[in-house]
């Protein structure tokens, strides 16, 4: 079974990341980030298979909030590791994909407050409203108008 952990990373690396990886074939490393723990073996392709925690890795890869990333373990690994990131980091797919996702979840957010909820005005009951505020502006000057206020 795959893992959601193997299927995000594994669209993330792409071809180019995979080919990287490729000559590290067999090596485990694990990733840190807080609570979270991920343990992966790298496939024959490249791509990368969940493992258990308790495999003993190759390398580890730390994040700490606010600090670099430390690293240990066997540098050939390390460095593919690196290579293979470079197409997910800010100039590659995940920051489009953090942005799509964050323009979708917002369109569907504001879809179930209108739609769904109706919590929010949509954009045709907005200018409805704006178009009788604007008449009722009107007709009280007009009315002010004829008492002569």
């Amino acid at each position: 079974m795959i893992s959601a952990a193997e299927t995000c990373l594994g669209r993330l690396l792409g071809d180019a990341g995979r080919a990287e990886l490729r000559p590290q074939a067999g090596k485990v490393f694990h990733m840190r980030a807080g609570r979270a723990r991920f343990a992966f073996r790298i496939a024959a392709d490249g791509s990368l298979r969940a493992v258990s925690a308790a495999v003993a890795p190759d390398a580890s890869v730390d994040f700490v909030p606010g600090q670099p990333p430390q690293a240990a373990g066997d540098g050939a690994l390390l460095q593919a590791l690196g290579a293979a990131k470079e197409g997910i980091g800010p100039a590659g797919g995940f920051a489009a994909w953090r942005a799509d996702a964050a323009e979708r979840l917002g369109a569907n957010l504001a879809n179930w407050l209108t739609a769904e909820w109706g919590v929010l005005a949509g954009q045709d009951e907005a200018r409805e409203l704006a178009r009788e505020a604007r008449e009722l502006e009107r007709r009280v000057d007009e009315m002010l108008a004829r008492h002569g206020a």
